[in-house]
């Protein structure tokens, strides 16, 4: 039943600095769109690693500004 209502929008490896992980991404809310076109994918259809590059403390102005971005159904989306 969660399957049907949350479908698997991704699954590969999530790398951060020298580690991996095996994960799976499903879609919860939003864009579906913007979470397809986001996600990586190779031309093959193969999945490449999703690399965290850079990790950022959020400051609260910044949190408020990711809240409000949050807000705008068509540009964002929730896994």
């Amino acid at each position: 039943m969660l399957l049907k209502q949350y479908p698997c929008m991704w699954q590969g490896l999530l790398a951060l600095k020298n580690d991996q992980a095996a994960v799976q991404m499903y879609f919860v809310s939003g864009n579906e769109q913007v979470a397809k076109c986001s996600l990586p994918k190779n031309i093959d259809g193969s999945t490449p690693p999703l690399r965290i590059f850079q990790r950022m403390r959020l400051e609260p102005p910044q949190v408020e500004g990711v809240a409000r971005k949050m807000q705008v159904v068509y540009s964002s989306f929730f896994l």
